[in-house]
């Protein structure tokens, strides 16, 4: 296999804890989060998810986000 000519990542994986850094401006990680998506698309990495990471998110960010109580006995 020929030596790659850059190191650049060529895709990069987001999963649940970024995007809740990222829609979350209170989260510590906001800014580190949004920084690294602006660097990965200005190098034009290709980003990606999966149908379990959306579904994960979808489920833990009205907890984390909007201040939702944890359902009781969780």
């Amino acid at each position: 296999m020929p030596a790659r000519s850059s190191t650049k990542p060529r895709a990069a994986l987001i999963d649940s804890s970024a995007y809740h850094a990222l829609l979350d401006e209170d989260d510590e990680n906001h800014a580190t989060a949004t920084a690294i998506v602006q660097g990965l698309l200005a190098a034009r990495t290709r980003v990606f998810t999966t149908n379990f990471l959306v579904a994960e998110s979808h489920a833990l960010l009205p907890w984390g986000i909007w201040g939702v109580p944890w359902p009781a006995g969780s």
